[in-house]
C-alpha cells in the first residue's frame, strides 16, 4: 500500500511563491521544478549546467522559535551522497513566518535524532531526522 502524500494546493503555492523568490535573486540561473515525489524540489542550471538542487519548506512560525530545524535524515544522506559523487549540492530553503534562510544541506553538520510529525496520526510521520542550528541559515 502507498503511503498519502500531505501536499496541500497551498502547500503547492508557498513553494512555487519561494521558488519565485529565489529565481528574482539569481537571474543568472534557471530554476526547473522536479517531477512530482523527487528527492528534492528543484534543479538548479546555470550556463546550461546543473548546479545544484534545491529542497524548499516553508514554516508558519519565526525563524527563532526553535533552536534547530529538522529534515529527514534520508534527504540529508541523499543530498550528501549526490555530492560526494559528483560535486552538485543541495541547497535547503526555509522560508520561516519572518524571513527565509538557506543551508548548504550536504555539508552542513547537524545532530541525528528520532523524530517528526504527531499530528497527523502516521506512525511512518517518525523517522531519523537530522537537526540543523537555525544559525547555520544564511
Amino acid at each position: 500500500m502507498m503511503r498519502p502524500v500531505y501536499e496541500s494546493s497551498a502547500d503547492i503555492e508557498n513553494e512555487r511563491a519561494c521558488a519565485e523568490y529565489i529565481q528574482k535573486r539569481n537571474p543568472d540561473c534557471t530554476l526547473y521544478k522536479l517531477p512530482k515525489l523527487s528527492c528534492f524540489d528543484y534543479a538548479v542550471c546555470s550556463k546550461d549546467a546543473l548546479s545544484c538542487f534545491i529542497e524548499i519548506k516553508c514554516r508558519n512560525n519565526p525563524k527563532q522559535k526553535y533552536k534547530t530545524y529538522m529534515i529527514s535524515e534520508r534527504k540529508v544522506n541523499i543530498a550528501v551522497s549526490i555530492y560526494h559523487l559528483v560535486k552538485i549540492p543541495t541547497v535547503l530553503f526555509v522560508r520561516w513566518s519572518d524571513t527565509c534562510g538557506m543551508l548548504n544541506m550536504s555539508t552542513a553538520r547537524g545532530v541525528v535524532s528520532t523524530g517528526g510529525r504527531k499530528d497527523r496520526g502516521d506512525p511512518k510521520d517518525i523517522e531519523k531526522v537530522v537537526h540543523f542550528n537555525v544559525g547555520l541559515f544564511s
